[in-house]
């Protein structure tokens, strides 16, 4: 049985986080989401600059494991010039 989200991102099918610096929020998300909801997971920062600020190890090992329980993973990703189309079809929730 999973956690029930409830709340703002109940029978969602298909959310987006943006800028989620270190993915850790991501990552407690897609943990706590039912395995049919679909999570777009991104950051400003390029992956490499990811791994400066944070460290290689907690970033691989955080997009690893977004990545194995099915989440897209994204890097450098300006909010204020988003092409949703190149993210696929639409979001019911978008986290800033």
């Amino acid at each position: 049985a999973h956690a029930d989200t409830g709340g703002l991102y109940q029978g969602a099918r298909r959310i987006l986080t943006l800028g989620d610096g270190d993915l850790s929020f991501s990552l407690a998300l897609r943990r706590a989401l039912p395995p049919v909801t679909q999570l777009v997971a991104t950051t400003h920062l390029s992956r490499a600059e990811l791994d400066r600020a944070y460290g290689e190890a907690l970033v691989a090992k955080t997009v690893d494991e977004l990545r194995a329980r099915g989440a897209q993973v994204e890097h450098q990703l300006d909010a204020t010039r988003l092409d949703l189309g190149v993210l696929g079809e639409p979001f019911e929730r978008i986290i800033f």
